[in-house]
C-alpha cells in the first residue's frame, strides 16, 4: 500500500495474461503494464507499441497479438522484429501445412513418407514443362508435355475405368476420352493426297476413298474450292464471316437467308445483284434494321415502297429535283421540336386558289381564303369586367392596327357603363334620360348627377352607397 501522506501512481494496466496494449490505447511516451505477465510497454514517437521491460519469468521482448488462431503460423507485424501478428490463412497440424494458396515455385519432395505423396486440386506446369513418370529405379521416365503453341486451352477428361485389352483412347472432339475397340481397317485410300483435302468415296462399295479439290483449313476451318448446292452455313456462337473471294460469285437461285437471333451484317464491297425472271424481294426482320451504304449517297432509279415510317435524322431534307435534277426544292424539320407532330394531307387535291389549313391537331384541309382578315362579331351583355374599346388612327382605307385607351376608356358589357377619365361634350350639352327604368347603385367612391326632373319607375330602386351622393339638378 502507499506510504502514508503520499498519493500512489497507478499506470494503465491489464490483468489478462499475454494481453498487450495497442497504439490506440496509448499516446506517445505513455506507459502501460501487464501486471500478470510483468511486462512494461510504451508507445514510441512513431506510434508503435514497444516492450520496455519484462519481469522475472517474462524474458521475451516480442509482443504478440491479443488473440490467435490455433495452429496458425504467425508473421512479423512491421520491420522492428518485436511485433508478431496472427495469420489464420496458414496453419500447421501433425506436420501438415494448410494454406489458402501457394505462389511461386515449390521445390523438393512433396509429402512426408516414402514414396512421397501429395494431394492437389490443380497442378500447372509452365513453359512446356514435363509431367515425368519415373521407373522403379528413378533413373528413367516417360513424360507428357503440351505442344509448343496452342490456339486455345483445352482439357482432356480420362475415362471412368481402365477399359479392355486392346482398346484405345478416343476423343469425342470436346475433350472427353473413352476406351474404344480399334478397327482392323478395310478401306483403301489413294496413293497420295492433298493436305487438308476433304475425303470422297470412290465408287459405291464404301471401301475406296479418293482425294478431292475441296480443302478445310486446319486453324480457321475455311472451306476452299468446289460448288455447293442447298448448303446451310451455321455460324458459331461468336462472330463469323462468309467471304466470297475476288473474282468469285455467290449465287442463290432461290433464297439467301441470314438467320439467327443476334445482329446480322451483309457487307458488299462492290455490288449486290438480285437477278432473275420472277419477283425479287429483300426481306428484313421486324425489329430495328440498318441498311448502311459506304458513306456515300444512294440513288434509286425505280419506285420504292416503304410500308412503315421514313425518318430523316439531323434535320435532313426531303428533296424534289427539277427535270434535269440540277436543282431541287426541299422540306425539312425545324431546328428544335419540343414534341413530334404529324400532318395528315387532305384526301383530294382541292380547287383552284384554295390553300392548306390546319385544324390545330395536324389534320390539313383545303379552304378558300377570304379577301381580308375575317373578324367574328357576337353580342356580349354578360361580361362583368371592364373591357377596352378599340379605335383606329385613320378614317378610311384598311386598318392594320387596332388601338385601345387602356384605363382611360373602359366599357362593362353587363351594365353598359362607359368610363372615361375626362369626358368632354363639344356641343356643350350632357344628356341623360328623364326616367330611370332599371335598378341602379351609386357605388362607394362615386357620386351621381342627373338633370331633372327625373322619374323613378315603380318597382325600380336607386341605391346610394354610404358616403356617396346622388344629386338631381
Amino acid at each position: 500500500m502507499a506510504q502514508a501522506g503520499f498519493t500512489p501512481i497507478s499506470l494503465y494496466y491489464s490483468t489478462t495474461a499475454a494481453a498487450a496494449p495497442t497504439a490506440g490505447n496509448l499516446v506517445p511516451g505513455e506507459l502501460a503494464i501487464n501486471i500478470t505477465d510483468g511486462k512494461l510497454y510504451y508507445e514510441d514517437n512513431l506510434g508503435a507499441v514497444q516492450l520496455l521491460a519484462a519481469g522475472s519469468g517474462a524474458l521475451g521482448d516480442v509482443v504478440g497479438p491479443a488473440s490467435a488462431t490455433a495452429n496458425a503460423i504467425p508473421t512479423f507485424n512491421g520491420t522492428t522484429g518485436k511485433l508478431i501478428q496472427n495469420n489464420s490463412g496458414v496453419t500447421i497440424s501433425a506436420g501438415i501445412i494448410t494454406a489458402t494458396g501457394f505462389s511461386g515455385p515449390l521445390n523438393g519432395s512433396v509429402g512426408a513418407t516414402t514414396a512421397n505423396t501429395g494431394v492437389f486440386t490443380q497442378v500447372e506446369i509452365a513453359a512446356q514443362g514435363d509431367l515425368r513418370l519415373q521407373d522403379t529405379t528413378g533413373g528413367e521416365y516417360v513424360a507428357l508435355q503440351a505442344p509448343g503453341t496452342l490456339a486455345s486451352s483445352y482439357t482432356l477428361t480420362m475415362p471412368s475405368d481402365d477399359g479392355n485389352s486392346g482398346q484405345v483412347l478416343t476423343t469425342d472432339g470436346s475433350g472427353g476420352l473413352s476406351w474404344t475397340s480399334n478397327g482392323n481397317g478395310d478401306v483403301v485410300g489413294p496413293a497420295s493426297a492433298t493436305d487438308d483435302a476433304v475425303v470422297r468415296f470412290d465408287g459405291t462399295t464404301g471401301k475406296l476413298i479418293q482425294n478431292s479439290a475441296v480443302t478445310i483449313a486446319d486453324t480457321t476451318g475455311n472451306i476452299t474450292g468446289g460448288t455447293y448446292n442447298k448448303v446451310t452455313i451455321t455460324a458459331p456462337a461468336s462472330g463469323s464471316t462468309l467471304t466470297v473471294a475476288d473474282g468469285k460469285t455467290l449465287t442463290a437461285n432461290s433464297t439467301l437467308t441470314l438467320a439467327g437471333t443476334d445482329a446480322k451484317t451483309l457487307t458488299v464491297n462492290a455490288s449486290l445483284t438480285l437477278s432473275g425472271t420472277d419477283s425479287t424481294v429483300m426481306t428484313f426482320p421486324a425489329t430495328s434494321t440498318t441498311v448502311a451504304g459506304l458513306g456515300i449517297a444512294q440513288t434509286f432509279t425505280q419506285d420504292q415502297t416503304i410500308a412503315g415510317n421514313l425518318t430523316l435524322n439531323g434535320q435532313g431534307d426531303v428533296r424534289f429535283a427539277d427535270g434535269d435534277s440540277s436543282n431541287w426544292v426541299a422540306f425539312q424539320g425545324a431546328a428544335n421540336i419540343s414534341s413530334n407532330v404529324t400532318w395528315t394531307l387532305p384526301a383530294a387535291d382541292g380547287s383552284n386558289g384554295q390553300v392548306l389549313s390546319t385544324d390545330g391537331t395536324g389534320a390539313l384541309s383545303w379552304i378558300t381564303p377570304s379577301s381580308g382578315t375575317s373578324i367574328t362579331i357576337s353580342n356580349d351583355t354578360s361580361t362583368a369586367t371592364n373591357l377596352y374599346p378599340t379605335f383606329v388612327s385613320s378614317t378610311s382605307g384598311t386598318a392594320s392596327t387596332l388601338n385601345t385607351g387602356n384605363a382611360k376608356l373602359l366599357y362593362k358589357p353587363s351594365t353598359g357603363e362607359l368610363q372615361a377619365s375626362a369626358p368632354v361634350a363639344l356641343n356643350g350639352i350632357f344628356v341623360n334620360a328623364n326616367t330611370i327604368a332599371a335598378n341602379y347603385t351609386v357605388d362607394t367612391g362615386f357620386n351621381g348627377l342627373s338633370a331633372g326632373p327625373v322619374t323613378v319607375n315603380g318597382g325600380v330602386t336607386v341605391t346610394v352607397a354610404s358616403g356617396s351622393v346622388w344629386t338631381v339638378v
